[in-house]
């Protein structure tokens, strides 16, 4: 579980990072408008945020793990959907170049 926690918090990185890329590109958009506003003005404070979001709730769910017997299986599910996000960043930008 402590693996697929470093990935997800990896992983949310690497999103972040390729998201405020392709908005300063112009070839992506962000749906959510809270996120879009965020990553329009002000991209650094707004990763900032969403990193430490996501690591306090990693840290939550780590801790909680072993009494949720079904945390594991959900922290899988959000490994793969992470890597899913990410992959089709990367794809995104291999078929705009």
């Amino acid at each position: 579980m402590r693996n697929r926690c470093l990935w997800i918090l990896l992983l949310t990185a690497a999103d972040i990072i390729a998201t405020a890329y392709g908005i300063k590109l112009g070839i992506m958009q962000e749906a959510n408008p809270l996120l879009a506003y965020g990553m329009h003005n002000h991209p650094i404070l707004t990763g900032m945020c969403i990193m430490a979001l996501v690591a306090g709730a990693l840290v939550i769910m780590y801790r909680c793990g072993e009494k949720v017997k079904w945390l594991p299986g959900v922290t899988a599910a959000i490994l793969a959907i992470k890597v899913l996000v990410v992959v089709y960043e990367i794809y995104g930008y291999a078929i705009m170049i």
